[in-house]
Formats: C-alpha cells, sequence, structure tokens
C-alpha cells in the first residue's frame, strides 16, 4: 500500500515533464542510488529527469547505471528549465548545499525522506522515518508513478537499501526491507555485485587510510565512547579519497561494550565532520543537532569549525551532556 504523501508527490510528479532531482551533499549510497532510481522511473515515463549533485559520486557507487548523467551545481538562472523539484534524503534544503538556491527557485518542490529532521519547504513533504532507507520510499513513488521495475531501477534502489540498512544489519532492517529487496532481486538487480561494490572491492589506499584511524583509536567517557580522526594530512599522504572516510564509522562501531562510536575527520575548507553511531539506545541525533547536525537515532552527524584539535573538546562535552558520568545516560 502507498503511503499517503508518496501518493501526493506522485500527483505532483505526474503533472512535470521536466524535473530536476537532488540529495544531500557527500552523498552515501541511499542517496545515490534513490535519485538514480527515480531518475531510471520518470525517463521510463517519458519525462526528463536531471540529477544535480554539488559533490561528485564517490568510487563505490560508480557501478550503478546513469551514474555518469549526474551534473554538478547549475546556475539558479537555470531554474525555468524545471516544473518541479524533488530533493530526497535531505533533512531540510540546506543539506543540498549549492543546489539548495536552484531547489528555492524552481518553487515546487517535493521532499522525500526518512530522517525527521527540519523539513517543511516543500509543496508536498513525504517523510516516513519508519523507512528502512529513503529507497524504500522511492520503490513506493515509482510504483504509483506506474514505472516499470527495469534492471536499472532495481539495481538502484537495492544498492540505497543495502547501504542505508548496512547489509542488512542495523536496526532499521525491517520485514518491510526484506520483502523489498526480494522483489528487486527477482526484478534483476544483483546483490552479490551490490555487495561487491559496497562493501568489497576496496582500493589499497582505503585500507591505509582506515589503518591511520583503527590506530588512533581510543576510548572516553569510562569506556562508553571509542572516538578516532583523520586529518588533512591523512589524506594527502595515503592518496585516499574524501569518501574513504565514511568507512571509519563503521569500523568503529564494531568494538564492544560502547554506547557511541565518533569519527571526526578534517575537510579542505576549515571544518571538522563529524560522524556519531549508537550501538545503545542513545539518540546521537540529538547530540547532533546540539551542535548544528542531524540525522537518525542511530546514525547522525553535523560538522563543527576548525582542526580536529579545536573541534573534538566540544564535541566530547555534547557526548557527555548526553551520558552521566558513569557511563548511563544524561537526565
Amino acid at each position: 500500500m502507498t503511503r499517503p504523501r508518496i501518493a501526493d508527490a506522485a500527483r505532483v510528479l505526474a503533472e512535470g515533464q521536466s524535473l530536476l532531482v537532488t540529495t544531500h551533499i557527500r552523498p552515501d549510497g541511499d542517496a545515490i542510488g534513490s535519485a538514480l532510481a527515480l531518475s531510471h522511473g520518470l525517463r521510463g515515463l517519458g519525462k526528463m529527469a536531471t540529477i544535480v549533485l554539488e559533490h561528485a559520486v564517490p568510487r563505490p557507487y560508480r557501478f550503478l547505471p546513469g551514474w555518469r548523467d549526474i551534473v554538478p551545481p547549475l546556475p539558479v538562472s537555470e531554474a525555468g528549465r524545471f516544473d518541479v523539484a524533488v530533493v530526497l534524503d535531505c533533512d531540510g534544503l540546506q543539506r543540498a548545499g549549492e543546489v539548495t538556491g536552484l531547489v528555492r527557485a524552481v518553487g515546487r518542490i517535493v521532499e522525500i525522506d526518512h530522517h525527521p529532521g527540519a523539513h517543511g519547504d516543500g509543496c508536498v513533504i513525504a517523510v516516513y522515518p519508519e523507512a528502512a532507507a529513503t529507497a524504500e520510499l522511492v520503490f513506493e513513488l515509482c510504483e504509483a508513478l506506474g514505472a516499470p521495475l527495469t534492471v536499472e531501477l532495481a539495481t538502484c534502489l537495492l544498492t540505497g537499501l543495502t547501504d542505508d540498512t548496512g547489509g542488512f544489519r542495523h536496526s532499521n532492517t525491517t520485514a518491510r526491507a526484506h520483502e523489498l529487496a526480494s522483489r528487486l532481486v527477482a526484478a534483476g538487480a544483483d546483490p552479490a555485485r551490490i555487495a561487491e561494490n559496497l562493501f568489497g572491492n576496496q582500493p589499497p589506499a582505503r585500507l591505509v587510510l582506515r589503518g591511520r584511524a583503527l590506530a588512533r583509536a581510543r576510548l572516553l567517557l569510562d569506556g562508553r565512547v571509542i572516538l578516532s580522526y583523520l586529518t588533512n594530512k591523512d589524506f594527502a599522504v595515503t592518496g585516499a579519497d574524501r569518501a574513504d572516510s565514511s568507512y571509519v564509522i563503521d569500523d568503529l562501531r564494531l568494538a564492544a561494550d560502547i554506547q557511541v562510536a565518533a569519527v571526526l575527520v578534517e575537510t579542505e575548507n576549515g571544518q571538522c565532520r563529524v560522524s556519531l553511531r549508537s550501538s545503545s539506545d542513545l539518540d546521537v541525533a540529538a547530540v547532533a543537532r546540539s551542535l548544528g547536525g542531524g540525522g537518525h537515532v542511530k546514525a547522525a552527524g553535523c560538522e563543527l569549525p576548525g582542526t580536529v584539535a579545536q573541534a573534538e573538546p566540544p564535541l566530547v562535552a555534547a557526548l557527555a551532556g548526553a551520558l552521566g558520568a558513569d557511563g548511563r545516560h544524561g537526565g
């Protein structure tokens, strides 16, 4: 059954002929997979769909059909080309980065997401936090539009679903997620090939980068937090891609008897990107929001100004505020 706001979104998209599709900065597999899947679905209906992203497609997702058609930010003056702008997997339009201005200029905006964040700019806002991934909602959208479930569309959707559930290991994995995966495999998606691209096929530079982060990991706050970091020098020395740092947080969350894993990564623009993962019932999205970010209860992030040395103290202070001195939740 199609969720009500997804049905509303389908009606708006059906009325448009030329559609802008975008997602958040530094896109992950759910973001890229959802955007590509929707574009395949729309084109299958004879519509024009243009995916515009601030950042380039990370290497692990460059096996997906259509990724080369994604374009960098267009000037706001190009807004007249589009009837509707579709924003996927963004808890607020600002998460689209440089594309935000173009989206606002289009005017007619559809937001589809599973993050319970700061939405509110769209004419249709379809936010369902119970969905395992935005890809799950895009599947329903394409189905409501009557788009054919091609191999290309199924591959992109299964990639998004697999990535956001951590290979169906995370707590957001539901019976619905498994049911959807079954339908996508039946439509031609290859789960082994997808898993190899997402979790295997590791460039040596990425492994070296992960090794540097693991070597400096340490326990904080009564052993309930494991934290590590990567500096700009680490990327220069290893030659690793910036997107390779996203794997470190999943390495750290494997540690036993912790409540939170945290990684700080210096960026080229003088900021520190923070990734948080909860291995307990601690809401890391609340911690991230207190620092200007957002995300899920179990997976969240933010950006802090300065180097690792400057960004770590406020992060640790925020985590200490969420955890009692003895490691239990603060009140």
